[in-house]
C-alpha cells in the first residue's frame, strides 16, 4: 500500500510539472501573438 502511495505522489507531481510547463509555453505563445497583432 505504501509504495504504490509513493508512486501515486511522484506521478502527480510529475505531472504538475509538465502542466506548468505547458501553461507557462502557452502563455508565451499568447503573449508573442498579441504583440504581432498590435505591431
Amino acid at each position: 500500500m505504501i509504495p504504490a502511495i509513493r508512486i501515486i505522489r511522484g506521478e502527480s507531481k510529475k505531472h504538475a510539472e509538465i502542466v506548468s510547463i505547458i501553461s507557462k509555453i502557452r502563455f508565451i505563445r499568447e503573449f508573442f501573438f498579441k504583440r504581432k497583432m498590435i505591431y
